[in-house]
């Protein structure tokens, strides 16, 4: 039975190094509570048994989304807590960290209407400024926020999930911020780096492109269609010229463009 503390910590997993998880939980586990939604993990085998962690588990990969989705549902319904807190699964902040952050977002809540405040996965500054987009890691969210926007868009599986909520939070006039002065640690699944870059693995690119071509071409997000091309075109000649697996990384991106035109969404079939 969960101690409906006033932020709820929402951890997707899919095959994680549970090492990184009883970290948070044993940072954060006093003071919140924590809804791991696991995809199917192969090496689960019950590694988490603690009163203030409630562990959901999805049969199979269901996306970053859904998964997220299927924990959020929860806390609407069986939790008092008023924020939400999303982690990834090799990511990390500290409760001071936490606790600075939503006592930054209780303050600029009195003057805005808030969709999101989130931590600064890079370099430590001292201000909090505007965003259009975030990523979902780091996250604070305020659970009335999440009533009013809605979900995430499950369809899209994984990759520009979190940039699509940021911009729907912004046509229904919630306004998004980054606390620079809260750090967390954070990686994005990254092989390595290539011109100071992250490189993704090359499924990851199916969904990248999938997923912008689509949401571009909605009348909501054709507004950003110019800007976005732009990003695509220099994502294209970024993992073909300059990453390893050419061909491999050239076939998932065809794949995502194809199925883009055809509307198709979901997960991928490999």
């Amino acid at each position: 039975m969960l101690a409906n503390s006033e932020i709820a910590i929402i951890i997707v997993t899919y095959n994680p190094d549970w090492k990184i998880i009883k970290k948070n939980i044993n940072e954060l586990g006093g003071d919140c509570d924590i809804y791991i939604s696991d995809n199917g993990s192969k090496n689960l085998n019950n590694k988490i048994k603690s009163k203030n962690v409630s562990v959901l588990e999805n049969k199979y990969n269901l996306g970053i989304a859904e998964a997220q989705n299927i924990a959020i549902k929860q806390i609407k319904e069986k939790s008092k807590s008023e924020y939400i807190f999303f982690l990834d699964q090799d990511s990390f902040i500290t409760l001071a960290n936490l606790k600075l952050l939503l006592r930054d977002l209780k303050r600029i809540q009195k003057k805005n209407l808030v969709g999101c405040l989130a931590a600064n996965p890079g370099y430590l500054k001292n201000k909090i400024t505007q965003k259009r987009e975030l990523i979902s890691s780091g996250m604070l969210i305020p659970v009335d926020s999440i009533k009013k926007i809605g979900l995430i868009k499950s369809n899209l599986f994984i990759d520009m999930v979190d940039y699509e909520w940021c911009w729907r939070a912004t046509q229904k006039g919630f306004t998004l911020f980054e606390d620079e002065r809260v750090t967390f640690k954070h990686q994005i699944g990254a092989e390595k780096k290539v011109l100071n870059k992250q490189v993704i693995a090359p499924f990851r690119l199916y969904y990248v492109f999938r997923n912008t071509l689509y949401l571009v071409n909605t009348v909501e997000y054709k507004s950003l269609k110019k800007e976005w091309m732009v990003r695509l075109y220099k994502q294209f000649i970024f993992n073909t010229l300059f990453c390893s697996e050419k061909k491999k990384r050239i076939s998932f991106i065809y794949r995502g463009i194809k199925d883009a035109k055809r509307k198709k969404l979901g997960k991928l079939s490999l």
